[in-house]
């Protein structure tokens, strides 16, 4: 279970890794600090249809005052939900809206919110649906007749973009010099990530837009590397130039205590 009174970073509303690494977040935290700034909403008229109907928040975005070097950030700015209603039934490891239709939840990595004022949220799939029921880690504690939410989880392509003409970090032209850096903490050390505009494909001799994993060398889709909000990003900023994130934004107040 994961519950925002746990986090370190309380002010993003998201949580430092404590396993410690080569060179953990605790290191880096001495070198730099996250700067949010320049916080701006425009509010969207929307009403929730139906027990687990798509809901449309609040729409914003947030510009990130970036530091050349390391920086800290966070995501407070989300994808729009996909389900919303209220989980009649619940227990430790299932909870269950009576007569939902989940059928837009499929592939990928989604975040279920428990809207309790708990901070509550589990990381799910598809596969954790089973009709109206869903299926998850550790519920304990939560009570019947609790209000949820259930968005898709943030991406490198979904937040940074995903071709040259909409990538908000500086890129790499063939390698990841001059490159921002995108460093995501996998438990035991980075993962870590570059979008680069002229990547040579050594199978066709081509070069494409195209996300890579530094440590591999290896293309990847950005749209399967997750960004789940609740865990903090490294960025390694070339130019230190800001960025602005676009996305949803809780409406509701979460319990800190």
């Amino acid at each position: 279970m994961v519950k925002c009174a746990d986090f370190v970073w309380i002010a993003c509303g998201i949580t430092r890794p404590t396993k410690s690494s080569a060179l953990s977040l605790a290191k880096l935290a001495a070198k730099t600090k996250m700067k949010l700034t320049k916080f701006k909403t425009m509010a969207l008229a929307a009403a929730l249809v139906g027990s687990a109907s798509g809901q449309s928040e609040v729409v914003g975005y947030e510009t990130l005052s970036i530091d050349a070097g390391f920086n800290f950030i966070g995501l407070r700015l989300h994808e729009k939900p996909l389900a919303t209603g209220t989980f009649e039934t619940v227990t430790a490891t299932t909870a269950q809206d009576v007569g939902a239709d989940f059928s837009g939840v499929t592939g990928g990595t989604f975040i279920l919110e428990i809207e309790d004022g708990s901070g509550i949220i589990q990381e799910i799939t598809s596969a954790s649906i089973s009709g109206d029921t869903i299926t998850v880690a550790d519920l304990s504690g939560v009570s019947n007749d609790v209000g949820y939410s259930i968005r898709p989880s943030a991406t490198l392509s979904s937040a940074f973009g995903d071709a040259a003409a909409n990538v908000i970090l500086d890129s790499g032209n063939g390698s990841s010099a001059g490159a921002d850096q995108v460093w995501l903490w996998n438990g035991t050390n980075f993962d870590q990530y570059y979008f680069d505009n002229a990547l040579l494909d050594l199978g066709t001799f081509l070069t494409e837009e195209t996300w890579v994993n530094i440590g591999t060398g290896a293309a990847i889709d950005g749209a399967s590397i997750d960004l789940v909000y609740a865990d903090g990003i490294v960025l390694i900023s070339n130019s230190g130039t800001d960025i602005t994130i676009a996305g949803d934004l809780k409406q509701a107040l979460l319990s800190w205590d």
